[in-house]
């Protein structure tokens, strides 16, 4: 899907016209993980990419952990299944390789999957469908926004895309944290952990550990050599979507840094006062054209 993929960002550039203020969020980022969402269940995304990309967005803000977005998130989620639900009604099976739905309906004719396995497994996905992919996107921008020399370093060498993604994932995970309830008694590095505990991972503070990273704390896209972060989990929890996310950020890395020598916030005070994660839902920047 890749050529699919850079032909909506190069049109959704093009839309952005002679502008040098652009919000990356609405005019770019946003779009692209739910067309490829749309594209991977086989469904229109002209009438499905909007929503994918609400319902995503919304439902997994039960994982900030507040009360006050109770009813809302389980709300989220009631509409995220209906919407499967009526979608498995009305899909009409096509060949096994066509989509990520003829897939699971393949599957089940040989009865791998039961009805309920493909109805949580769609759920599970889209609700981790474009949120995320949104989240790195807009904090891999920011990372370049407060590293100049970095943009100017990839605009000379190209090549640097791949390496210049992985470390936009370790400099600025879009999963900082991360939380498991603990099912027994553990202790973890002399801490007595009992089962029922909540239990937070910093992710975050893994990816600036001077023992895993060299100069942890520098952000520098030609870093090889060293672990992948842990943005999309290990061993059996491997993050299904990853391969995905990584295609979409470089080509959105391809595609602005051909077109833009420079690129900065448009209001430096109000980047430094927005919190961590603002970044997934709106990236103000003054741009240079390249021509």
């Amino acid at each position: 899907m890749r050529s699919e993929v850079r032909e909506w960002i190069e049109a959704a550039l093009d839309a952005t016209g002679e502008q040098t203020e652009i919000e990356l969020v609405g005019d770019m980022i946003r779009d692209i993980p739910a067309r490829v969402f749309s594209e991977l269940l086989g469904v229109d995304a002209e009438k499905h990419a909007a929503f994918i990309s609400r319902i995503s967005e919304e439902s997994v803000r039960i994982f900030e952990m507040d009360p006050e977005l109770a009813g809302p998130s389980t709300a989220a989620w009631s509409e995220l299944t209906r919407w499967v639900d009526e979608l498995l009604e009305i899909h009409e099976p096509g060949t096994p390789d066509a989509n990520v739905l003829d897939h699971m309906l393949a599957q089940k004719a040989m009865g791998k999957m039961s009805d309920e396995d493909i109805r949580v497994s769609l759920v599970t996905l889209l609700a981790a469908s474009t949120d995320t992919t949104q989240i790195l996107a807009g904090l891999m921008f920011t990372s370049f926004l407060d590293n100049p020399d970095q943009w100017q370093r990839l605009r000379e060498d190209p090549s640097l895309v791949p390496s210049a993604v992985t470390e936009a994932a370790r400099y600025r995970p879009g999963d900082a944290w991360i939380f498991r309830v603990a099912t027994v008694d553990k202790e973890i590095a002399g801490v007595p952990v009992y089962a029922g505990d909540h239990v937070f991972a910093l992710i975050g503070a893994a990816h600036r550990d001077p023992a895993v990273f060299t100069n942890p704390e520098i952000f520098d896209i030609g870093r090889t050599g060293e672990r992948l972060p842990l943005n999309w989990g290990v061993g059996r929890h491997f993050c299904l979507g990853r391969m995905f996310a990584v295609m979409e950020l470089e080509e959105m890395l391809r595609a602005t840094s051909a077109r833009w020598v420079t690129i900065e916030h448009s209001d430096p005070a109000a980047a430094r006062e927005a919190s961590y994660l603002d970044a997934g839902t709106s990236v103000h920047i003054r741009v240079t054209p390249a021509n």
